[in-house]
């Protein structure tokens, strides 16, 4: 058996990966999140870890979706959560891959996308106002790293990388970059497909989508959005007093117009000491992920 863990980062294309790819693989078992809530749960926010608990409630997964294990079954679960909270730092993302490692061991692959931390923050940013933060850019990324809503920890992949690759038989883990996936999608998929079927793909067995999730607000209306979600309920802060209806009506018109205009020029410096940091993994996931081409990229 062959269990295959999707873990994100958040804003490298999820959303997409889950409803238009993984859910149509052939000879895939493919796990939705919404079918293994109370696991992930359990495995990314548990204080008290307890592997053989943590096995009990995957068997039940396994059990109340009636699938039949054998050694070629192919199973893939996906969550950017996996990964961490980018909102703060309570889910570290080596105990989470841990985690895995101590339940699944041998049988325990992994796929991992990056993206250049400059633009993530900039996307989490506008993901953070967009599910009802409001919060200003500085006061998002703080130069004081205490005070940041941002988790800064969150944009250093070494860490994540180089414990895959001494702890992960080199088959058993793929990295890709954000980047990658924008310049040549079907590439990109074909490579996927490899590493999950564990031979050489040469056409996709499903047909590609183009369909756009999750979209992404216009910076034209960060103003605006900051400015009602300090009043009306919404995902973030559902105890302020207006009701939740009004934050749907007003975002559900911000998303539509995201689409149809031109984004404008919002002005989000990242502080130098911030960028220092991400330099330096950067510099140690490069010496040992030259493949990756993070600096072709323009990663810091």
């Amino acid at each position: 058996m062959q269990i295959i863990v999707h873990f994100g980062i958040h804003k490298t294309a999820s959303t997409y990966f889950q409803k238009e790819i993984f859910r149509k693989c052939p000879n895939l078992v493919y796990i939705p999140r919404s079918d293994c809530k109370k696991f992930n749960n359990y495995i990314i926010s548990s204080p008290d870890f307890n592997a053989d608990y943590a096995l009990e409630l995957f068997d039940d997964v396994i059990t109340s979706l009636r699938i039949n294990l054998s050694e070629d079954t192919r199973i893939l679960i996906s969550n950017e959560d996996y990964y961490g909270n980018p909102f703060d730092n309570k889910n570290d993302t080596l105990t989470i891959i841990k985690r895995f490692k101590m339940l699944f061991n041998d049988e325990l692959s992994v796929i991992a996308f990056f993206r250049n931390q400059e633009m993530l923050i900039r996307s989490l940013f506008l993901q953070f106002v967009k599910t009802g933060g409001f919060a200003t850019f500085n006061e998002f990324i703080s130069p004081n790293k205490n005070e940041s809503i941002l988790n800064w920890n969150y944009l250093f992949f070494d860490r994540f990388a180089l414990y895959l690759k001494e702890n992960l038989s080199a088959d058993n883990h793929i990295f890709f970059t954000y980047e990658d996936f924008e310049r040549d999608k079907s590439h990109l998929l074909l490579k996927m497909c490899s590493f999950i079927y564990r031979e050489n793909i040469q056409t996709l067995p499903f047909a590609l989508s183009e369909h756009v999730h999750n979209i992404s607000l216009n910076p034209r209306f960060i103003n605006a959005s900051i400015f009602l979600n300090q009043f009306v309920k919404n995902y973030r802060y559902p105890e302020h007093p207006l009701p939740f209806f009004l934050y749907r009506i007003y975002m559900r018109f911000f998303l539509y117009f995201s689409k149809k205009r031109k984004s404008l020029d919002y002005d989000m410096p990242i502080p130098a000491t911030l960028l220092s940091e991400i330099s330096r993994s950067n510099q140690l996931l490069d010496a040992e992920f030259k493949e990756l081409e993070i600096f072709h990229y323009g990663y810091p």
